[in-house]
């Protein structure tokens, strides 16, 4: 059964903190699934599985595995973290809505997990998973608030096809404009400049952020 704890803050989006077994061994299999892709983009630290598991490990082996490590009161004890930072910031988070096309939800499912990268979302179901072992407590916050601004750009990412690295580096610049205190850029070697110059040419504007930096990408891709 999952556990869930649900609270409500004024002024924010309902947020459900959620774990459970069954989210895990599901989030496992989907890591290994994807392990080549982890591998490709960050290396071969971001992804954490089990101990003794691998891409080569067997899908029926995995349940039992994640099984003999789940531990219930090491997601509360983050869940009940979560709170906490969730009311630091409630005043503060719906200042994402102040840019044009920037969808903030009116309901949030934030999953916990030992598994996988440190955050990622499903912004069609208002999903964000968050790492419970490779964000501290006091970071967790950060890395919340990264990926609900992932969720609220996403159809705009897909509207103007933008790459990885260039969606990552301009959540980052939203994020350290509203946040500046909750979470530090990421180092990316990709060339971002022009994600910079568009930001700062275009925002709060995010849809015409998105649109130069796509129009951009493809003028790029035509003189190839």
């Amino acid at each position: 059964m999952e556990s869930k704890n649900t609270f409500e803050s004024k002024r924010v989006p309902l947020l459900s903190i959620t774990f459970s077994l069954e989210n895990e061994t599901a989030r496992v299999k989907e890591t290994i699934e994807k392990l080549s892709w982890y591998r490709q983009h960050y290396g071969e630290s971001n992804a954490r599985l089990p101990e003794g598991v691998g891409d080569k490990t067997s899908m029926g082996d995995v349940a039992g595995i994640v099984s003999a490590e789940f531990n219930e009161d090491i997601y509360n004890d983050f869940a009940q973290h979560v709170q906490k930072e969730w009311a630091n910031i409630s005043n503060e988070i719906k200042r994402l809505s102040e840019m044009p096309d920037f969808h903030l939800l009116e309901s949030y499912i934030l999953r916990l997990t030992r598994y996988g990268s440190g955050g990622s979302y499903d912004s069609s179901r208002g999903i964000i998973i968050a790492s419970i072992e490779l964000r501290s407590k006091e970071k967790i916050g950060g890395t919340i608030i990264h990926e609900i601004t992932h969720v609220g750009i996403e159809h705009l990412i897909k509207k103007y096809d933008l790459g990885h690295w260039q969606k990552e580096h301009l959540v980052d610049l939203i994020v350290d404009r509203y946040f500046p205190d909750l979470r530090k850029m990421q180092k990316i070697e990709e060339d971002v400049s022009g994600i910079d110059e568009a930001f700062q040419r275009h925002f709060p504007d995010i849809e015409a952020v998105v649109r130069a930096v796509g129009e951009g990408k493809q003028e790029k891709a035509s003189q190839e």
